[in-house]
C-alpha cells in the first residue's frame, strides 16, 4: 500500500472512462464530511459548530484516527 493510501488521499469514488479519468474526492474528505454530518445532526456530543475552523479540525482528527485503524 502506498503512502497516499495511508493518508486517505486515494479516491473514494473514481470515475474512469475511456475518454478521461476523474479521481473524485479523497477518502479522507469523504470520511470527514460524513463525520461532520453526524456531529451536526447529534447535539449530544457537545461539539461547537460555531467555530468552523475548530470543528473541521475535530472532524479531520477523527478521520485520521479511523484511517490509521484501517491500516493496522
Amino acid at each position: 500500500m502506498n503512502q497516499n493510501d495511508r493518508l486517505g488521499q486515494s479516491p473514494a469514488f473514481s470515475a474512469a472512462t475511456p475518454e478521461s479519468y476523474e479521481p473524485g474526492m479523497s477518502k479522507r474528505l469523504y470520511i470527514a464530511t460524513a463525520i461532520a454530518q453526524g456531529l451536526c445532526g447529534n447535539s449530544n456530543y457537545g461539539v461547537n459548530t460555531n467555530n468552523s475552523s475548530e470543528f473541521a479540525k475535530i472532524c479531520y482528527k477523527l478521520t485520521d484516527e479511523l484511517l490509521k485503524q484501517e491500516h493496522e
